[in-house]
């Protein structure tokens, strides 16, 4: 996490039941979900392997690198002069087109990170 986001109490909530799944990041302080994931989302999450089921450090890792824990979104881009899609919502958007095209998202995404 970054030095900002530390100190942000968080816990992880990890829920299956039949045909119901969710993975969730909630502050502790406020109750106020800053991820949530639900039913096929959260499955591709664990099968696409960017979290491991009940590995709450990995759920935290993800969810600062999708830019969910930054307490100023898009404030580094606004700098720059530009404003940016939030990377959650172009991997949903991508991933509401197929597994292939969502894929290809999140290689972008990996990419635009790489270049900070």
């Amino acid at each position: 996490m970054t030095p900002d986001t530390a100190e942000i109490p968080l816990r992880a909530e990890w829920w299956q039941e039949r045909d119901r799944t969710h993975i969730g990041v909630q502050r502790e302080d406020t109750g106020e979900y800053v991820f949530s994931a639900w039913d096929q989302e959260a499955r591709d999450l664990v099968e696409d392997g960017f979290v491991k089921w009940g590995d709450d450090q990995a759920l935290f890792r993800y969810v600062d690198s999708i830019g969910a824990l930054d307490p100023n979104p898009g404030s580094k881009d606004r700098d720059r002069g530009r404003t940016r899609e939030r990377a959650s919502d172009a991997w949903a958007k991508a991933r509401a087109r197929g597994r292939t095209e969502a894929r290809r998202a999140l290689k972008r995404i990996r990419r635009t990170r790489r270049r900070r």
